[in-house]
């Protein structure tokens, strides 16, 4: 039963992942969907409250090094290599690569370019083109028309450009006074335009109906380097009250050197 349980489970991610890379979605989505879609590590079905627990190494820079998802007898893992043109990450299924991100560098250390690689059958690979501002903050990104706003040091709106240039579908964010040290959410680096200055406090969701929306308020727990090592979130949908999830997520973190190219 529970063998079946995961392997259903691995086959759901699969599946949206296809439809990712078929369609050109974000890429930058795969990382959500290899560690969240369709999870349910823990959960209590009476109050609807899903656990997930993360092992993140990283640097003394705080980049992101290897991240680890174990759902026994199932691992996950990202994979992270930095060098001066290009940052290399490997997403990997108990010991199997299933998909390669190649990011392409320009002059101030941001990602020009990506090119996605998949070894599921029959899905080509993907490229996307970012754009950032004059403070390095990432604008835009043609994969899925996104564009994304900024205050303060941190995003407050990432809207879906598909729908028109005029489009208000999409995220939009508040901040807590904590400070952000690495991204918990998509688990992307600094490559990728300057992280948040502050842990998001609440994201709300806005569809084409008054009924698409939803919200998801967060509280944390941090540790004495400034890191998360549990977050709580609590999610209501406006269609469904029914649907209401509460999600609780726990990092451990292992500082480890980097080694230089």
């Amino acid at each position: 039963m529970f063998l079946n349980f995961v392997y259903s489970k691995m086959i759901c991610k699969m599946l949206v992942v296809y439809k990712i890379l078929k369609f050109k979605i974000v890429v930058p989505a795969i990382v959500i969907i290899l560690f969240h879609s369709c999870r349910k590590e823990n959960v209590n079905d009476n109050n609807n409250v899903n656990t997930v627990n993360y092992e993140i190494e990283l640097d003394k820079k705080y980049r992101l090094l290897k991240i680890t998802q174990n759902i026994l007898p199932d691992v996950f893992i990202i994979s992270y290599d930095y060098n001066d043109k290009v940052v290399n990450v490997v997403f990997t299924y108990n010991g199997t690569v299933q998909f390669s991100e190649k990011n392409f560098l320009d002059d101030r250390g941001l990602a020009d370019s990506c090119i996605l690689v998949s070894n599921i059958p029959s899905a080509n690979s993907v490229t996307t083109h970012y754009k950032y501002n004059i403070d390095s903050y990432l604008i835009y990104s043609s994969a899925g028309l996104q564009s994304y706003n900024y205050l303060d040091g941190n995003r407050i709106s990432a809207i879906d450009g598909s729908y028109g240039p005029a489009s208000y579908v999409g995220n939009y964010y508040e901040y807590s006074s904590s400070l952000n040290y690495i991204d918990i959410e998509e688990f992307r680096g600094s490559y990728l335009g300057n992280l948040n200055k502050n842990l998001i406090a609440r994201v709300s969701y806005k569809g084409l109906h008054a009924g698409d929306g939803k919200s998801t308020v967060y509280r944390y727990e941090i540790n004495s380097d400034g890191l998360v090592i549990q977050r709580t979130a609590l999610t209501t949908y406006t269609r469904d009250q029914t649907a209401d999830q509460k999600d609780i997520t726990n990092f451990k973190y292992k500082f480890v050197e980097q080694k230089l190219h």
